[in-house]
């Protein structure tokens, strides 16, 4: 069973790590229905495995932080809600009648929206396949997603079919009753996972959470969130208790590049879901920031050749240029890159030059 459920977690880094703490019935339910990379037909058939094979003791409901939280209502009522809704969601794509059918697509790092109305989802779904095959033939190096709405005429309220860039379709917004809380919704929920991540280290985060566009911002762990960190555990236990999906996040720091300067810009931070969370690897190397690179190697507690009173003083006077001529941060991170993709302990790959 936890293999079979494993292939949820997005994260290959976090799945990686993950695979010897067992998740009760109640976290792996929540997390299969956060996971944007499995088609939902998929979703559903281990939604109903764990509902139809585990008691309501089974589930261990209180691993998970509830949003809306509905003390007449058991973890295992919501999850059937939940598997209901999803099974309606599914069922609009025979509707022809009584609604308006929308589809968008957006390209990687694009913030236009297409937008086609359509009469029943079968067009609406042709003219995405019709994109997705103009696309994939002029553009294969570009990463397209699309979105199928379905808002019932007289409605601004719908649900959403989000489709890969292989066409599977991986969100399907569940129709629930308009009466009911939103605790019918599984996918709000809070879950705790145990993390990796050391101070210093860089990741790809994808900005975005609606479940179709696929941007990806690279960012730096100021506090490490592996558990060794007292701040950060204080507020994860805090998130938990709050059980909103939107609080499964952590902390990272940002460089954002001046638009006059290669070199230049300015340091921020901002908070990312958990799940969202990867470790690079070389074919990032190009495509993350000057000031990222630096930053990462200035965190390093492990690499002692590049400080961050270094970055700050460099900064400060303007001397960022100077640094190709002592310290290479595509050497640096290639070699950090080769340490976080495998099995050896860190302390056993050296990073100094």
């Amino acid at each position: 069973m936890q293999d079979m459920f494993l292939k949820f977690i997005d994260s290959k880094a976090i799945r990686t790590h993950c695979r010897s703490y067992q998740f009760a019935p109640s976290e792996q339910a929540v997390l299969i229905a956060q996971s944007r990379k499995r088609p939902v037909e998929e979703k559903l058939e281990v939604l109903e495995y764990l509902r139809d094979n585990f008691s309501e003791k089974d589930f261990e409901a209180e691993k998970v932080g509830m949003f809306g939280e509905d003390e007449l209502m058991t973890f295992r009522e919501r999850l059937a809600y939940y598997i209901d809704g999803l099974k309606k969601s599914l069922a609009l794509k025979n509707a022809s009648e009584g609604y308006v059918f929308i589809a968008d697509e957006r390209e990687e790092g694009d913030e236009y929206i297409d937008e086609k109305y359509y009469k029943s989802y079968a067009d609406a779904y042709e003219d995405i396949v019709s994109r997705y095959k103009d696309n994939s033939y002029f553009y294969p190096e570009l990463r397209h997603e699309y979105r199928l709405r379905i808002m019932p005429e007289g409605s601004w309220e719908g649900v959403c079919h989000c489709f890969d860039n292989d066409l599977n379709l991986v969100i399907a917004d569940p129709v629930l009753p308009n009466d009911e809380p939103p605790c019918l919704d599984i996918s709000q929920y809070y879950v705790w996972l145990p993390l990796l991540f050391k101070k210093g280290d860089i990741v790809k985060a994808r900005d975005d959470r609606s479940g179709w566009i696929d941007n990806v911002t690279y960012g730096v762990f100021y506090y490490p969130d592996d558990g060794s960190d007292d701040h950060s555990v204080y507020l994860r236990r805090l998130r938990r208790e709050s059980g909103d999906c939107n609080d499964m996040s952590t902390i990272l720091e940002i460089f954002t590049p001046s638009y006059d300067s290669a070199l230049g810009g300015s340091f921020n931070f901002c908070h990312k879901n958990v799940l969202d969370l990867d470790y690079p690897d070389e074919s990032d190397i190009d495509k993350i920031d000057y000031g990222t690179k630096l930053l990462a190697a200035a965190l390093d507690d492990e690499y002692k050749s590049f400080r961050l009173i270094d970055l700050l003083k460099d900064y400060s006077h303007g001397y960022i240029a100077n640094h190709k001529y002592y310290f290479d941060p595509d050497k640096y991170l290639k070699a950090k890159i080769k340490r976080l993709h495998t099995d050896t302990p860190r302390c056993r790959i050296p990073l100094q030059d």
